[in-house]
C-alpha cells in the first residue's frame, strides 16, 4: 500500500471533514501562518499538501489580491477544498466584462419620429436608432462603444 492509498483509507474513515478543517489547533496554525507571512513581499502562494485548503483560505481572506493554489494527493480533502473555495467566494468572472464607464442622458420630447445619431472620437455621425415616439411613451436607446 502506497502513501496515497494510506491517506485515502484514513480519509475514508473520517466522516466529518469539518472536524479537521475547523479544529482549534489547525485554525491557530493557519492564523499563525498568516501573521508570519504578512511582512513578506509576495503575489502568489502555492501550498503542497494543502489538504482541505484551510491555510489557503486564511491567506486569501487576509490577502485577497494574492493568487492561491494548492496540491494534495487526497481526493476527498481536495473535493472539500474545492467546494469551500467556490461557496465562500464571490464569482467575479463576469465582473471583468462590465463597462468602465456608463453615461446616461434624459430628454423630454414631443411625440414624433426621431433619428438618434452618435459622434465619437472625432468620427462622422453614426445613426444608432430610429425612434417613433408616441405621446406619454418612455423609450430607451442603448449604444455600446469600445472608446
Amino acid at each position: 500500500m502506497g502513501i496515497a492509498d494510506m491517506q485515502e483509507s484514513i480519509w475514508q474513515s473520517c466522516t466529518k471533514l469539518g472536524q479537521y478543517t475547523n479544529s482549534t489547533v489547525g485554525t491557530q496554525r493557519s492564523k499563525w501562518l498568516v501573521g508570519y507571512i504578512k511582512n513578506l513581499n509576495f503575489n502568489s502562494v502555492f501550498e503542497v499538501g494543502c489538504c482541505t485548503a484551510r491555510n489557503l483560505n486564511y491567506i486569501h481572506k487576509s490577502f485577497p489580491d494574492v493568487k492561491i493554489g494548492g496540491l494534495d494527493i487526497n481526493k476527498k480533502a481536495l473535493k472539500q477544498a474545492y467546494r469551500k473555495a467556490f461557496i465562500e467566494r464571490a464569482d467575479t468572472r463576469t465582473w471583468r466584462t462590465l463597462p468602465g464607464e456608463i453615461y446616461m442622458g434624459r430628454m423630454f420630447l414631443p411625440a414624433e419620429k426621431y433619428h438618434v445619431y452618435v459622434r465619437q472620437c472625432g468620427a462622422d455621425e453614426e445613426l444608432v436608432d430610429q425612434v417613433d415616439l408616441k405621446a406619454g411613451e418612455t423609450r430607451f436607446v442603448l449604444f455600446e462603444s469600445m472608446y
